[in-house]
């Protein structure tokens, strides 16, 4: 049977820099599918994620200052929500945990949180 990813198109996408997850949206294959083909052409199976920029740091401050919430901070300068909140040592945004709640309850609210909601 003949792989599922081409080793030309995983070179191809690791001189991009598309993480795992990113790959298998765009083959339509499992997370582990994308792993053991990295593996297959000599690459590690979970690539080191690149580092942040000042730039992106800065507007990622910024915008969390504000009170964005770090998912919607993150899919702003394209980076992962789980990376983004431990490189700034932050928690959910202040009161979230007692809103969230409250829109879950109310079907307006969390159809307008699904529809503006970042899509991760």
């Amino acid at each position: 049977m003949p792989p599922k990813i081409s080793d030309e198109e995983m070179r191809k996408h690791i001189t991009e820099q598309l993480d795992n997850a990113t790959i298998a949206a765009i083959h339509k294959v499992s997370m582990r599918t994308v792993q053991r083909t990295r593996e297959r052409i000599g690459k590690p199976a979970h690539p080191t994620p690149r580092r942040y920029t000042r730039q992106e740091l800065a507007r990622a401050r910024l915008l969390a200052d504000e009170g964005l919430p770090i998912t919607w901070v993150a899919e702003d300068i394209e980076r992962g929500a789980v990376e983004l909140r431990k490189k700034l040592r932050r928690g959910h945004a202040p009161g979230w945990l007692e809103v969230w709640p409250k829109i879950r309850r109310n079907p307006t609210l969390l159809a307008l949180h699904r529809e503006f909601a970042p899509q991760s």
